[in-house]
């Protein structure tokens, strides 16, 4: 007998939510959340598949696709849209949603596909535990701090760092921070040409409240494509 695997439903829609419930009610333990939750549940669910349903804003079904495959590679995300638009549906699967469906024209086809689906989830959670075994790249975890720092200026401190993380991207499966605490002298957004008004000195007023949302928002996410960085704004505000 299988074990029953994680999903995760992330729509906006109740009705929704019921149909695809009802569907894996057997097979696996189905959570939803909201857009605006995803980031703060995903860690707590850890699903090894994610349903995303289309929303009005389909930037922001763009962006929890690229957001659960790079906290958790091992996830599976199916993408479902509400209606035809070819251009949405290369989008998405450019953004690396291994499947798409699109309700209600295509249920019938789904609940055809549910079985393949699960047992493509299954097949993928195997092989990446079996290549993690051999394989020494970086994993989800509670992560690695590396610092790059020198007493004299000048020192090619900030060459160091941004492309030893750049290169730390390409290398591994790792989600990589790069920070750049000289408040004073620091230019790391120079090196990676990013034209920005944010910076870590905009987090003293939450200091001593501080979380991963107040991060987020001054920090800048790029999606490596054919080798090179694209700055994408990362504000939520």
């Amino acid at each position: 007998m299988n074990e029953k695997m994680n999903i995760l439903l992330v729509s906006e829609d109740e009705l929704m939510i019921n149909q695809l419930s009802n569907v894996f009610a057997d097979e696996a333990d189905l959570e939803s959340v909201t857009f605006r939750e995803l980031r703060t549940e995903f860690d707590r669910l850890e699903p090894d598949l994610v349903f995303i349903v289309q929303t009005e804003d389909e930037g922001a079904c763009v962006d929890a696709i690229e957001y659960c495959i790079g906290e958790n590679p091992a996830s599976v995300v199916v993408f479902i849209a509400t209606y035809q638009d070819f251009n949405l549906l290369r989008t998405v699967t450019r953004a690396g949603a291994m499947d798409f469906f699109i309700f209600p024209d295509e249920w019938t086809l789904f609940n055809g596909r549910v079985d393949s689906i699960l047992h493509m989830v299954r097949e993928r959670k195997k092989q990446l535990i079996e290549t993690s075994a051999t394989n020494q790249s970086f994993k989800r975890g509670r992560g690695q701090i590396f610092s790059f720092y020198s007493g004299k200026g000048g020192s090619g401190r900030t060459l160091i760092s941004t492309t030893f993380a750049q290169t730390l991207k390409f290398e591994s499966t790792a989600q990589v921070l790069l920070l750049d605490l000289n408040l004073q002298y620091g230019g790391v957004e120079t090196f990676l040409s990013i034209d920005s008004n944010r910076s870590v000195a905009h987090l003293i007023p939450v200091i001593e409240e501080l979380n991963e949302g107040h991060i987020r928002n001054v920090t800048e996410r790029f999606r490596i494509i054919n080798e090179s960085f694209t700055s994408r704004n990362a504000n939520t505000n």
